[in-house]
């Protein structure tokens, strides 16, 4: 844990306008100073608003590092414009990068007394901890539920998602703040409620801690019918900017698509529109095709096709040459 160095702003002040406005708990905050290799023109994979980290791409230097929910505080000591430090870092190469990043707790471990005290039966397999879900603003919360038996299952939790910091597939959610949880509706409504009075929302789960114990709730999982995943709604402010941003586009004409093939044969060139727009790395440079066939579907992608449509031959020799290709394929 690294000394905090004080800023403009504390990492409670910065975690509230992330937050809905709620501040989390003082005690809740671990500050945390992280080394990073950073070879030269290698990626970092992070994508940040301001200074929270809100996405970590796979196979990246920061994968297993930094989390979803992190707060970056310094880079190599620059607290200002965290964003383009890390621009600056890539480009440069500079290795051994130190950052200063304040990071959320969401789980604690439950000792077996506090667990009988809330009347919960210990089974052996399982284990049990207080896991604390946070509201974030520009984090969603996509957490995938199922009901099994009058119990209340995690599914899945996306990667990017704020559900991913305090919850795993499997898991199950025994109570939420004391009120203990029986069907999915439940699971919806009491998160609805307490992320309009509050930034976090604690859960006590059941959670198997062996390699045999995950496989079978696993198969539970696989083998139920599965529940819509739960979302909160957004905030007020946010709904409007979107509607408006909707409203823009709706107004705005759109831009005609460019034909990307065309059959190179004199001035009356045929331009081929396809369906969808290719990527250019998927367009294809050299296309050969038999000139005696009227219509050929040509392969672009996976799901894309181009109608190719080869002009007629102006004259017998052309005509001729056009069989003596036709009986040798193309390479």
């Amino acid at each position: 844990m690294s000394n905090y160095i004080a800023q403009s702003k504390s990492p409670i002040d910065r975690f509230k306008s992330y937050l809905n406005g709620f501040s989390p708990p003082k005690n809740a905050i671990e500050l945390l100073t992280i080394e990073i290799d950073v070879e030269k023109q290698e990626k970092i994979g992070l994508t940040l608003l301001k200074d929270l980290v809100i996405k970590v791409r796979p196979d990246t230097i920061s994968h297993g590092k930094v989390k979803v929910g992190d707060l970056i505080m310094s880079v190599n000591g620059h607290t200002e414009d965290v964003k383009m430090a890390f621009v600056n870092i890539s480009k440069s190469g500079v290795k051994g990068v130190k950052v200063e990043i304040a990071r959320l707790c969401t789980r604690f471990r439950l000792p077996a007394t506090a667990l009988k005290n809330l009347g919960i039966a210990l089974q052996e397999g399982y284990d049990y901890a207080l896991n604390v879900l946070y509201f974030f603003r520009d984090i969603p919360t996509n957490l995938d539920v199922v009901h099994i038996e009058g119990r209340v299952y995690v599914g899945s939790v996306e990667v990017d998602s704020s559900s991913s910091l305090a919850l795993g597939q499997g898991d199950c959610i025994l109570s939420i703040e004391d009120t203990k949880l029986t069907t999915t509706q439940q699971l919806h409504d009491l998160l609805k409620e307490h992320s309009a009075k509050s930034c976090f929302v604690r859960l006590i789960c059941e959670m198997p801690n062996c390699d045999m114990m995950k496989n079978c709730v696993r198969s539970k999982i696989q083998h139920a019918a599965p529940d819509p995943p739960i979302d909160l709604p957004l905030p007020a402010d946010v709904r409007e900017i979107l509607r408006v941003k909707r409203e823009t586009d709706a107004k705005t004409p759109q831009k005609k698509a460019v034909p990307i093939l065309k059959t190179k044969k004199g001035k009356e060139a045929e331009a081929v529109q396809p369906a969808q727009t290719v990527d250019s790395k998927n367009k294809a440079k050299n296309i050969r095709f038999h000139e005696e066939t009227r219509v050929q579907l040509f392969p672009i992608d996976n799901d894309i096709k181009l109608l190719v449509k080869p002009l007629p031959p102006k004259n017998a020799n052309e005509a001729q040459q056009s069989v003596k290709s036709s009986e040798t394929p193309p390479k």
